[in-house]
């Protein structure tokens, strides 16, 4: 139900009446009043001024459903109703050969859905940051080797890195909203940005927060040694499944030592 606020707040030299509205009655096109955060973290999931896409919306009554959300009354903009992320974009599922993307029309399609982030979420440098890390994640991932890709990983990280520091809010925002492309290369690049994010907050040093981040992107590079099939199936393993999908960690392992 909507619920009306008695006091209008001043916007230039006018008084704009405002209305406070639950996460679930929210429509595209409507507008922040107000800066939303996260009632367990303290982190600013929305800024003032925000445009509610239909991404948007869904980030926010998955991030915080009881958020207190003011608009302002009668203000629509009727174009953010289309929807945000391109559907029908191909890619493989979790069940397919690959974790990976083959193709450049398939990666063009993916990274479509990462470009078309709301500005009210994410600035085109932190977009072209992610795009980095996915494309250099997936070149990984789909030549099966790590070596070649040591230097422009590095580099990925570093400028995800700074990128975080400089604006924590931004890069966890992209890494919160959901079904962006594919699954297995947004979640590296998700646990790098989270990784980083939790450094910063325990006050490492630079550092130690560029290992944390390398870290996270590589942190499930042990897929390649299991069967794709055991990672996609539906319903549960069985004990002998369960034991090769526990060697992940062990198979990553071996796989970066061999890199030193």
């Amino acid at each position: 139900m909507w619920k009306n606020i008695d006091k209008p707040f001043v916007k230039g030299k006018r008084k704009v009446p405002i209305r406070k509205v639950q996460t679930d009655k929210l429509q595209p096109g409507m507008v922040s009043c107000n800066d939303i955060y996260c009632s367990r973290s303290g982190v600013l999931l929305l800024k003032k001024g925000t445009v509610f896409y239909p991404a948007v919306i869904n980030y926010l009554r998955n991030m915080e459903p009881e958020a207190e959300v003011y608009i302002e009354e009668g203000l629509n903009k009727a174009n953010a109703a289309a929807v945000l992320l391109p559907v029908g974009t191909t890619c493989h599922r979790e069940t397919s050969d690959h974790f990976f993307f083959d193709g450049e029309e398939e990666m063009k399609g993916s990274i479509g859905q990462i470009n078309a982030i709301s500005p009210d979420v994410a600035d085109e440098a932190a977009k072209e940051i992610y795009v980095q890390a996915y494309r250099t994640i997936n070149e990984i991932y789909k030549n099966r080797k790590i070596k070649p890709y040591i230097k422009e990983l590095n580099e990925v990280v570093d400028s995800l890195t700074e990128k975080l520091l400089d604006n924590p809010e931004m890069m966890l925002q992209i890494a919160l909203l959901k079904k962006i492309a594919n699954y297995c290369l947004s979640h590296a690049v998700n646990v790098c940005i989270f990784a980083a994010y939790l450094g910063k907050l325990l006050g490492m040093e630079l550092v130690s927060i560029k290992e944390l981040a390398l870290a996270g992107i590589m942190h499930d590079i042990g897929k390649l040694d299991i069967s794709p099939e055991k990672w996609g199936k539906k319903g549960p393993l069985t004990a002998q499944e369960f034991e090769k999908i526990k060697a992940n960690s062990l198979h990553g392992f071996m796989r970066l030592t061999s890199c030193l």
